[in-house]
């Protein structure tokens, strides 16, 4: 998503509007020099400019999702470590789709990978662990790419984010595809309302917790763990260093900027998880087993609470 903050700067330049210009630039430096500006409060600001400016026909947009689309017939260019929405990668992953005749793109976020490789990660590591009976939540909806493939197979879907933009996005695209067992809600803080507690069946975090930090990660998986149901399971995903596209990604980024990624390492994420109560059931498939580039450059895994955990490590001070 580094791309994604020069080129929302690019398309506030072009349209004559610096205040969205200086917000991303001011963005990273508040990341770097004022790490106590806070991590949620700047994701905030930056997901309410992407789903702002965001027009499925807007150039940067469209550079993105050429950037995401693999090319005939070879590797794709973000496996070969090229920067999703660089020119290197547009060049190598148009996949038949021409500059001039555009990529068609419904919801925001859709840019960001092909519609096989978000389906495939739906079919395999949501749909699931669902019935029509089940209460399900999503933390981070964004613009509704997934949340329109989930409210079908359940009973109710509360979507949630930090972003009011993106959950006006996403309210448009539950709307439009006739869901009637959704309900939205603004997050100001890494918890979810005090009345959610033990009442998920299933809870889903998916591209999320790639953009946000260790702590506020930590935050939010303790939630998770109040907030399901004895018997309840939450898939999530963090971005892996560890990882082939991880490290190349990584190596990329001159610093950390809510754009970007915050890396860790499948050991960390397992020693975390099990602090903050929770058992990893499932993980990914090794590395390599699909072109999917969730699976080859994230950690995925399906969590459920640990009967076994006794609460005292890591109260928030």
């Amino acid at each position: 998503m580094e791309q994604a903050e020069e080129q929302l700067a690019e398309r506030a330049q072009a349209s004559a509007s610096p205040m969205i210009a200086n917000l991303i630039k001011s963005l990273g430096q508040a990341i770097v020099y004022y790490p106590d500006a806070g991590n949620l409060d700047t994701n905030r600001k930056l997901w309410d400019a992407y789903a702002s400016e965001w027009s499925q026909d807007a150039s940067w947009v469209q550079d993105m999702a050429r950037g995401s689309r693999p090319g005939d017939g070879g590797p794709s260019a973000t496996a070969a470590g090229a920067e999703p929405g660089s020119a290197g990668a547009a060049s190598d992953r148009e996949g038949g789709a021409s500059a001039a005749a555009g990529i068609a793109l419904e919801r925001v976020g859709e840019e960001w990978s092909t519609s096989d490789e978000l389906m495939q990660v739906v079919r395999e590591f949501i749909l699931p662990y669902l019935n029509p009976d089940s209460r399900a939540a999503e933390l981070g909806c964004g613009g509704g790419r997934v949340a329109v493939q989930v409210y079908p197979h359940v009973s109710n879907l509360d979507c949630y984010d930090i972003s009011p933009q993106m959950l006006t996005r996403c309210a448009a695209a539950l709307k439009a595809a006739g869901a009637r067992n959704a309900t939205l809600q603004l997050l100001t803080a890494p918890a979810l309302p005090a009345a959610a507690a033990d009442s998920y069946d299933f809870l889903y975090c998916f591209d999320v917790l790639v953009h946000v930090d260790l702590h506020v990660s930590w935050r939010y998986l303790r939630e998770v763990r109040r907030c399901l149901t004895e018997r309840g399971r939450a898939f999530l995903s963090f971005a892996s260093v560890c990882s082939r596209l991880g490290w190349e990604r990584f190596a990329r980024q001159s610093k950390f900027t809510v754009g970007g990624f915050y890396f860790m390492c499948p050991e960390m994420v397992r020693f975390i998880v099990a602090k903050a109560g929770l058992r990893i059931v499932r993980e990914g498939p090794p590395e390599g087993t699909t072109d999917n580039v969730y699976y080859n450059r994230d950690f995925l895994i399906v969590v459920e609470k640990d009967s076994n955990w006794v609460n005292g490590d890591g109260d928030e001070s």
